[in-house]
C-alpha cells in the first residue's frame, strides 16, 4: 500500500508508528511492532547464526587446507613445498 501511495520510507515508517500507537489492540505493544523492530530482531538472529556456524566452518576450511597441503607435498620438492611444510608443521601433521 505504501508503494501504491508513493510514500517515502520516512513517511511509511511514521504512518506505521502512528498505526500501531493508535489502535487499541496494540496498546502497550507499539514499541515492539513495525519494520525497525523486525529489522533489529532479524539482525540479532543472523548474528547468532553466524556466531554459531563460524567455528565449524573454520574447522572444515582448516581440514581441507591440511588435506590439500598434504596432497601438494606428495608431488615432491618444489619452491612451494616450504610453505606446505610450514602449514603441516603448524597443524602438527
Amino acid at each position: 500500500q505504501d508503494i501504491n501511495f508513493n510514500r517515502s520510507i520516512k513517511d511509511a515508517l511514521a504512518f506505521e508508528e502512528k498505526f500501531f500507537s493508535t489502535l487499541p489492540a496494540y496498546h502497550g505493544l507499539s514499541q515492539c511492532c513495525g519494520v525497525p523492530q523486525l529489522a533489529k530482531k532479524l539482525n540479532m538472529i543472523l548474528l547468532k547464526h553466524i556466531t554459531d556456524m563460524l567455528p565449524g566452518l573454520k574447522s572444515r576450511i582448516n581440514a581441507q587446507l591440511v588435506a590439500v597441503a598434504k596432497e601438494h607435498a606428495a608431488y615432491g620438492d618444489t619452491a612451494e613445498s616450504t610453505v606446505i611444510t610450514l602449514i603441516l608443521h603448524k597443524y602438527k601433521l
